[in-house]
């Protein structure tokens, strides 16, 4: 915690749960080790700012990162030019004290084809969590590298051409296309299996890659 700014130590120790606590350490901790490789600057000189939506980002920087954490887990991403990029993880095993017919309550979430997509394999099987898991994972990282959150109908936010990444230490796939209000986006979408019950979707306009 000593390795932290003295005003952003406060907002670790005031959390109620030691594995809440730990996450936050580690996603500063990483950020800040993240930046001041990439800047060259000392490690307490790094400064990191938010913006109104929450997104963490560096003044004047020229590269772009971006953060997620699950499950004992801390994922960095980082672009070296200035083009947003997005990341997340997500969970593909719902908690058990949640109802049967869970999945229900996302459809609003997911675009028709999308939601029949996620339960073609039957309500609550194991093709669905993993379907409705890939989807929300680069739901979320699209809308993070944009800053915006999910303050916006992600129901018109559609991925197509989906596969599942179903074992661990297979490679990248990249094969998902971007389509807003029906209308394709030329973005690089890639996810990766962390663990059993994890899964981890970045997300970045393909605009400056190799």
């Amino acid at each position: 915690l000593m390795l932290l700014p003295i005003h952003d130590q406060p907002k670790i120790e005031r959390m109620s749960f030691r594995h809440d606590a730990k996450m936050a350490l580690a996603s500063q901790l990483l950020r800040r080790y993240v930046v001041a490789i990439v800047t060259g600057t000392r490690w307490l000189e790094t400064e990191i700012l938010k913006t109104q939506q929450g997104r963490p980002y560096v003044p004047g920087a020229v590269f772009d990162f971006n953060i997620s954490h699950m499950s004992g887990f801390v994922v960095i991403v980082v672009r070296l030019d200035r083009t947003s990029v997005g990341v997340d993880v997500a969970c593909f095993t719902p908690p058990e004290d949640w109802a049967e017919g869970w999945m229900q309550g996302f459809r609003e979430l997911f675009s028709p084809a999308e939601f029949d997509e996620i339960l073609a394999g039957g309500v609550d099987s194991k093709y669905s969590e993993l379907q409705l898991a890939h989807r929300w994972a680069l739901k979320e990282a699209y809308t993070k590298a944009l800053g915006i959150g999910l303050v916006t109908d992600l129901s018109l936010i559609e991925f197509r051409n989906l596969k599942l990444v179903s074992k661990l230490g297979n490679t990248w796939d990249g094969s998902a296309e971007l389509w807003v209000k029906g209308v394709y986006q030329d973005w690089r979408l890639e996810l990766f299996l962390l663990d059993d019950d994890l899964i981890v979707a970045i997300a970045t306009p393909r605009a400056g890659l190799n």
